[in-house]
C-alpha cells in the first residue's frame, strides 16, 4: 500500500466512536428487494467492509450484487439490515435531508449512466454539485482536469449531445473538481476504450493516494481490480475477505 495510504489509515483509525480501522465500514450488511407478490429475494446477506483510505475494489460476476452494495455503501440505498459508517457517521441512521447534506459535503459518485443533465452544458454540469453546496470551483484544477481528458472546447456544449465515453469523461471532472473524501464509482471505465479507460483509472488511483482520500470501485475488469490497494470479491449474495492488488 501507498504511503498516503497508510497515511490515511493512520488518520481515521480512531476517528470516531465505534469506527476503528476505516472510513467507510459496513457491518453485518444485508439487502433485499420485495416485489409486488411479497416474495422477497436476497441480494446479499452478513456483508462485512472497510476501506482505510487508498483505492478498494469490489468484483464479482455480473448480477451479484456489485452495484447495490456500492449505493448501500455511499448512501444511495438504505440496507435491509446492518450498519454502514462513513467519516464515522452512520448512514443507516440519517433520514434522507440528513444523507443528503452529508453526501454533498463529503462523498463524490461516477455512475456507469453518468447522471448528467442532458440539457445542459458541460460546464454547468461540472459546476452543479459545487454550486448546490455553494463552493467555487478550483479554476486551474478544473482547466487542467479538462485538458487532461481531451474535453477542453467542449465546455459550452449540450451534454446530451456528447458521446458516452465523453459524458463518462464529464462526470469523472465533476467529481474530481467538487474533491470529496470518498469517492464512490460504479465501472467508471465500462463507456470507454481501454487507452481512455486508464487514463481515468490512473487518475482516481493517484485521487485515492491523496491523504485523507479513498476511491471505492466496482469493476469487472480483473486487470483494473489487480491495481488497487485492496480487492473484495462477491459471490452468491457473500462479500470474500480482501485481497491485494499490486501494491
Amino acid at each position: 500500500m501507498s504511503d498516503d495510504a497508510l497515511r490515511n489509515n493512520a488518520r481515521y483509525g480512531d476517528m470516531a466512536d465505534g469506527m476503528t480501522d476505516g472510513m467507510v465500514m459496513a457491518e453485518g450488511l444485508a439487502k433485499s428487494f420485495v416485489s409486488g407478490d411479497g416474495t422477497s429475494t436476497t441480494v446479499f446477506s452478513d456483508v462485512s467492509f472497510s476501506a482505510s483510505g487508498g483505492m478498494t475494489a469490489i468484483t464479482g460476476p455480473s448480477g451479484c450484487g456489485k452495484s447495490t452494495l456500492l449505493y448501500c455503501l455511499s448512501g444511495l440505498e438504505s440496507p435491509s439490515r446492518g450498519s454502514v459508517r462513513v467519516l464515522g457517521e452512520r448512514l443507516d441512521g440519517k433520514d434522507q435531508r440528513g444523507l443528503a447534506l452529508f453526501r454533498r459535503s463529503h462523498i463524490g459518485f461516477v455512475f456507469q449512466a453518468y447522471n448528467l443533465v442532458p440539457s445542459m452544458t458541460v460546464r454547468d454540469n461540472i459546476l452543479l454539485p459545487l454550486t448546490l453546496a455553494r463552493r467555487k470551483a478550483d479554476r486551474e484544477r478544473l482547466s487542467a482536469l479538462m485538458e487532461k481528458f481531451r474535453l477542453s472546447g467542449h465546455e459550452g456544449a449540450i451534454a446530451g449531445s456528447l458521446s458516452g465515453g465523453e459524458q463518462q469523461r464529464v462526470a469523472l471532472v465533476r467529481t474530481l473538481v467538487a474533491d470529496p473524501d470518498v469517492v464512490f464509482a460504479d465501472e467508471p471505465t465500462g463507456a470507454l476504450d481501454r487507452s481512455t479507460g486508464q487514463l481515468v483509472f490512473d487518475e482516481l488511483r493517484g485521487f485515492s493516494h491523496r491523504p485523507g482520500k479513498c476511491v471505492i470501485v466496482v469493476t469487472h475488469d480483473p486487470g483494473l481490480a489487480q491495481q488497487c490497494d485492496a480487492v473484495y470479491t462477491m459471490r452468491d449474495g457473500k462479500l470474500a475477505a480482501p485481497g491485494r492488488g499490486e501494491l
